[in-house]
């Protein structure tokens, strides 16, 4: 059986104890952005989450947000 391991933004944060302001700078995005991409309010570009998973050296990819984003949607049409 394959488990997949899905490792959100905020949660590697928290692991690494790094602030907002210092992954921004290391993934090139502004503090505000990686905070909008952490609370939802913005689905992060192509690009953007290519450059989360250079800073997070793989730990948090692309199929991460997907993932992420399914679910959200998902309890939205069960509203």
């Amino acid at each position: 059986m394959l488990k997949i391991i899905i490792m959100l933004l905020e949660e590697y944060l928290k692991f690494r104890n790094e602030s907002l302001s210092k992954f921004g700078r290391r993934a090139n995005l502004s503090r505000s952005s990686v905070c909008k991409i952490i609370s939802g309010d913005r689905f992060p570009s192509p690009y953007s989450m290519n450059l989360i998973e250079i800073a997070t050296e793989g730990q948090v990819r692309a199929n991460d947000f997907m993932k992420q984003y399914q679910e959200k949607m998902r309890g939205e049409q069960q509203r």
